[in-house]
């Protein structure tokens, strides 16, 4: 189990422990985190053990990739002689959820994903910690946002309405009425549905108050347009672990929306170039799972407001 038992008497010099480090912040302690499922911890501290110290094999600092199936054997464990393993749906919920709380940000590859640890740089750094005395306040005040505070974060936060329910917990993310833009206007309605459906294709997870604000900019919205916009969504979200992996940039979705990149030729020549380098592996375009969501939504909702 953990090495901790197998260390000198108190007083006796210690040899360097092998193996390296990771900085937990002692924040995380107080933060969201601690009312999740036990996994949930366990897989946050295992993502920290993976991403890459330092650049190399074409990923950046705070980087690694995994699958799915990687996160299951890490996450499994035994009571007495049986072997317990998450489900896919559980190791799901658990990043996704890193995701949503800008902890992380995923990105699908051939390979699995590529995930990057928000601010790696600024929490697995020891020179960006208080210095720990007997002095020193140990009961600070509880963090409003995630562990891993970001602008992005921040303004999540202040965006999306939370519902309660009687009891006072919270309610799921479907009984929030409308999400506030950067430019702290309100979406709602169908334009908020549709938004959300758009936000999970693209799939990367910043600057979702921007792309909020583009998305109310875009004239005339018709459902036969955000099935255009999903589909050509769902070929950049494939094209991007390439340009992550080869040191690219890839796009923000408020400037892929104001640029109207769905209308770019380019968008089916490159992921057809990308599904016959990729093989059966490639991710299409868009999924029956994709059509029947889309559909669900649309219908539900009659004409697009704001």
């Amino acid at each position: 189990m953990s090495g901790y038992g197998k260390g000198k008497a108190a007083g006796t010099p210690l040899s360097k422990i092998p193996g390296g480090y990771v900085l937990v912040a002692r924040k995380l302690f107080m933060g969201d985190l601690m009312n999740k499922p036990p996994l949930y911890f366990k897989l946050w501290v295992w993502m920290l053990d993976r991403a890459n110290w330092k650049n190399r094999d074409k990923l950046r600092r705070g980087q690694f990739v995994a699958t799915i199936a990687e996160m299951q054997e890490a996450m499994s464990y035994r009571i007495g002689y049986r072997k317990v393993t998450p489900t896919k749906d559980e190791i799901r919920s658990a990043y996704e959820a890193f995701a949503k709380a800008t902890m992380i940000t995923t990105a699908k590859t051939t390979r699995g994903m590529i995930i990057t640890v928000c601010n790696y740089e600024l929490y697995q750094n020891p020179k960006n910690y208080e210095p720990h005395s007997e002095a020193h306040n140990e009961t600070p005040a509880k963090p409003t946002v995630t562990p891993h505070d970001t602008e992005e974060g921040e303004e999540r936060n202040e965006g999306e309405v939370k519902a309660l329910s009687s009891s006072g917990d919270e309610a799921p993310a479907e009984a929030a009425s409308f999400f506030t833009t950067k430019r702290k206007r309100k979406l709602s309605g169908k334009r908020w549905e549709t938004f959300n459906l758009f936000w999970d294709t693209f799939d990367y997870k910043a600057g979702k108050a921007e792309a909020a604000d583009a998305w109310l900019d875009l004239p005339q919205l018709t459902d036969s347009l955000v099935s255009k916009i999903l589909t050509a969504a769902k070929d950049e979200a494939v094209r991007r672990a390439e340009v992550l992996a080869n040191g690219g940039r890839p796009k923000m979705a408020q400037g892929w929306l104001s640029g109207r990149r769905w209308e770019d030729e380019v968008t089916s020549a490159m992921t057809s170039t990308f599904h016959k380098s990729g093989g059966d592996q490639a991710v299409p375009p868009v999924t029956t799972e994709d059509s029947e969501k889309i559909h669900d939504v649309l219908a539900r909702f009659g004409t697009y407001g704001t």
